[in-house]
């Protein structure tokens, strides 16, 4: 989950948002998966086909709680997605900085609820993310140390706590020619683990491929496949965080390494700032856009619902013998505008029709009020065009868009066009939104109702 580290050889670069801080790396697709739905009632889960038929599925349901700080409701959500989860993966520490001969590290510790930990009914994983730097040469002995020593120190600190840690997972993008160091290192980090917590690390897709990963993997007990990436080469990249067939080849290929993996999923959307020269400017995924200087391009990569939903079902029915789990990356509270919901977490979990279809509802009266309702269908974006039609015995007499709909009539069509700053914002839509209102000269007219995409 990198901040930066050295360009992959192609122009992607793998990246995954770290509060407001930064970005952490990962990189992710979609794939189509139309008729299997996730059951979970009981441990091991089950998949449903239409027929009724049951097909084995021992596939975790996990999510990430990864804030440097933690907000008064994320306790709260935490409670609310016990019910939905296998297990908990929450930071436990980061170090900005390693040691220098002149400085000390820089680590931040978050501000842990424990309490909510202690009360989640699945498994609970500490991680540290460590600066995605070289790891060899002279100071690799001191950078050792010191995540030992952060190692040490919230294992402890969850022991004081009284919560049981089933893993231990280091977050640390190494670079493809440093992997072999990396293998190094977490074999001299077993020895801080008792044997009830397992050695966990996040891995890259362009790891997967060197001839050094192996080596890495066997001094693991699991790893996590990220598979969810913002392509920043250029400021006419597809504006899509996941990619279907990238993300079910490298699942097949993390496989071939032999040792138990999950793959991880986004909820986040991301926000990317280019000059007028094409040149990025940033990027963000928690928090507000920044006031780039004028002229900014700005793309936004979304995490959708229905996208989401469709691949941890197609992810489901490979049957890899080694994928064990999804775990998505991550659960958000309510000041979140660039993170899904709990809500919508879990409908996409629970998802049966990975699709978002809002129903349009009609309130009649002499003034009839128009409704997009997402509450039978996965949480999604605004439709751009919302069209509604009425028979000739009607005569419209006036009416508006709300809520971001421009409104125009054509004949005996009233067009609700959805305005451009909404059309392209990252928000995901739920529940109720009311778009604008009718008023005919008769009372009930006969309606009929057009949504486009």
């Amino acid at each position: 989950m990198p901040i930066e580290h050295p360009p992959p050889s192609k122009p992607s670069v793998a990246l995954k948002p770290r509060a407001k801080w930064g970005y952490m790396g990962l990189l992710a697709g979609v794939a189509a998966a139309a008729w299997y739905i996730a059951v979970r009632p009981n441990n091991p889960k089950v998949l449903i086909s239409p027929s009724g038929s049951a097909i084995a599925s021992k596939l975790t349901t996990e999510a990430y709680v990864w804030k440097r700080q933690w907000t008064p409701s994320l306790p709260q959500v935490v409670g609310e997605m016990g019910p939905h989860l296998d297990s908990i993966v929450v930071l436990a520490a980061e170090i900005d900085r390693w040691p220098t001969k002149t400085q000390p590290a820089e680590i931040v510790r978050p501000n842990i609820h424990w309490s909510a930990l202690l009360s989640f009914p699945g498994r609970v994983g500490l991680a540290v993310r460590a600066p995605s730097h070289l790891q060899s040469g002279k100071n690799s002995e001191a950078r050792l140390l010191c995540l030992q020593t952060v190692v040490n120190a919230v294992l402890l600190d969850a022991s004081a706590h009284d919560v049981t840690v089933s893993e231990l997972q280091i977050d640390f993008d190494c670079p493809q020619s440093g992997l072999s160091g990396y293998a190094n290192w977490l074999e001299n980090l077993r020895p801080s683990l008792n044997q009830d917590t397992d050695l966990t690390i996040t891995a890259l897709p362009s790891w997967l491929d060197e001839s050094a990963w192996q080596d890495v993997v066997a001094m693991t007990d699991s790893f996590v496949l990220q598979v969810h990436s913002v392509d920043i080469g250029t400021a006419n990249a597809a504006p899509v965080l996941c990619d279907a067939d990238r993300s079910l080849r490298w699942a097949k290929k993390a496989n071939q390494a032999g040792v138990p993996f999950r793959v991880a999923l986004p909820t986040y959307n991301s926000a990317a700032g280019f000059s007028e020269k094409g040149d990025l400017m940033g990027i963000v995924s928690d928090g507000p856009i920044p006031n780039w200087p004028p002229g900014t391009s700005v793309r936004f990569f979304r995490s959708e619902p229905s996208e989401m939903a469709t691949l941890n079902l197609a992810l489901r029915q490979l049957a890899l013998a080694h994928l064990t789990g999804i775990i998505w990356y991550r659960l958000g509270d309510q000041t979140e505008g660039r993170n899904w919901t709990s809500a919508t977490l879990t409908k996409v979990i629970q998802a049966r029709e990975p699709e978002s279809k809002p129903d349009v509802v009609f309130r009649m009266g002499e003034i009839i009020d128009l409704e997009l309702d997402y509450s039978a269908t996965l949480p999604g974006r605004l439709p751009p065009s919302i069209l509604i039609r009425w028979n000739e015995a009607a005569h419209l007499i006036a009416g508006d868009g709300i809520g971001g709909y421009r409104f125009h009539v054509d004949g005996q069509t009233a067009c609700f066009q959805l305005n451009e700053d909404l059309l392209q914002s990252s928000a995901v839509q739920e529940g109720r939104r009311n778009f604008g209102w009718l008023r005919f000269s008769i009372p009930n007219p006969k309606i009929h109702v057009e949504v486009r995409d």
